[in-house]
């Protein structure tokens, strides 16, 4: 009896690995990425996203079951996605969606518009300018930082004057490519985009009611009666009160972008030292990088010094020329900008020291980061967007790794042990999340890369 209690629970444990539906793996990378369709050449940074989902419904949607996955901007475009298909009237086929390191709520240093990203990524550079002018020992010379910055910003390090270029740095792989970010696809990434009130977040119907006079309390007074000549009477009579109130028949609903229960996972990037980034992408290392801040901020703290010391040498000689108004003055004005020089100095030193911390609360306004894309903005709820959590039998829809926007196409925690994007094994969180909902690790395509179609 136990042979057979044994033997029908590893036919039923067969038949369904036989049984299991076969889906196909999509992978969408992130942005500034070539691809042509239908013989023309396109760029995820170009093209504004309902373009890029129509082209990749022209190339997926005959795949049939489909697990999407994205990264980035690709994570962004797989949210997007699963409404486009949904609208398609074929939202049955997305049967999970895993989004990595992606702005999914937007790109939220953009709250307020590019130009304000690129006005603080220019004042947070003006004061390494100012602090680097203020080494040369005339007055006022500090003054000149922002120019000195703007010229190595705009035509050393971004190459370009238009101010997309600012923002097209931060989210290229390569420092030295001259393409642009369009500001169609920027205007995509506001927080408040259509693209994103119209593709992920839920819409709503309002709730419904109507207006009506009701009774909310009751007041007793006195009403005296005249019953003859120099004779009354006083009654007490109840007379109610009313209001006209909000009376609601039907509560405000929430009405999902995303197809009907389909399972949801993202994976937040926390690793939010800017220089971890810049050694993953660009191999220059961290350790060099804030070693060469610290011979900065002591070289600010000199030029500070010296500053200082050459504003009060100036206030002394005022004094002492006190009679001569025009050396007076001469001499004040120039204590002054002594001290401005200072000032200077000292600021930059204090950014120089605090880098990182600064980077992300004065660019990317926030306290965490993968590097490039704040923390909180990488991940939604499920009361939020309204979808079933991927793993922990429905209890995990996200998780958190000590992993920057570069590393989150590589490390073994999220792709398994040796995998990565393009080559995942089923030891990774990836896999994990995929075998819960019955899926065996599909093999990828690549979208968006090369010739789709």
């Amino acid at each position: 009896m136990k042979d057979k209690i044994i033997a029908c629970i590893l036919l039923i444990s067969l038949g369904g690995n036989l049984c299991a539906e076969t889906v196909k793996g999509i992978f969408f990378p992130g942005i500034r990425t070539e691809y042509s369709i239908g013989g023309v050449q396109k760029n995820t940074g170009i093209q504004a996203m309902e373009e890029q989902l129509s082209d990749a419904y022209r190339a997926f949607a005959s795949l049939g079951s489909q697990v999407v996955i994205g990264h980035s901007q690709g994570a962004y475009k797989a949210l997007g996605y699963g409404n486009y298909l949904k609208e398609k009237g074929e939202g049955d086929k997305v049967k999970a969606i895993i989004a990595i390191g992606g702005p999914v709520r937007g790109f939220t240093p953009l709250v307020r518009g590019k130009d304000d990203l690129t006005r603080r990524i220019k004042n947070f550079y003006d004061i390494f300018g100012k602090g680097a002018a203020s080494i040369v020992p005339i007055p006022y010379l500090s003054l000149a930082g922002p120019a000195i910055s703007d010229a190595i910003l705009k035509e050393k390090v971004f190459g370009g004057s238009d101010s997309r270029a600012f923002i097209s740095h931060m989210i290229s792989s390569n420092p030295g490519d001259s393409s642009m970010v369009s500001d169609a696809v920027l205007a995509d990434f506001m927080p408040n985009s259509t693209y994103l009130k119209d593709r992920i977040s839920p819409g709503i119907i309002p709730e419904q009611g109507h207006w009506a006079k009701v009774e909310v309390g009751r007041i007793t007074v006195p009403v005296i009666k005249v019953t003859g000549w120099f004779r009354f009477t006083i009654e007490w009579i109840t007379i109610p009160i009313y209001k006209t109130v909000w009376v609601v028949d039907k509560p405000a609903e929430k009405i999902p972008r995303l197809p009907d229960d389909v399972p949801v996972g993202f994976i937040v990037g926390n690793q939010s030292n800017p220089f971890d980034l810049i050694e993953s992408a660009y191999g220059f290392k961290r350790a060099d990088a804030e070693k060469i801040l610290e011979i900065f901020a002591g070289v600010m703290n000199i030029s500070q010094t010296i500053n200082e010391g050459l504003g009060v040498a100036c206030e002394i000689a005022a004094i002492l020329y006190i009679w001569n108004i025009i050396v007076f003055l001469g001499y004040k004005v120039s204590a002054v900008g002594y001290y401005v020089n200072a000032d200077n100095a000292r600021e930059a030193a204090k950014l120089a020291r605090n880098f990182p911390q600064r980077y992300n609360t004065d660019i990317l306004l926030t306290n965490e980061s993968d590097g490039f894309i704040p923390s909180p903005a990488q991940k939604w709820n499920p009361d939020e967007l309204l979808f079933k959590p991927i793993g922990s039998n429905g209890t995990e829809w996200y998780i958190v790794y000590d992993v920057n926007h570069k590393t989150e196409l590589e490390d073994g925690r999220i792709w398994g042990e040796g995998g990565n994007f393009d080559n995942p094994t089923d030891k990774g969180k990836v896999g994990e999340w995929l075998r819960e909902q019955g899926y065996e690790l599909p093999q990828y395509r690549k979208y968006m890369s090369g010739q789709i179609d």
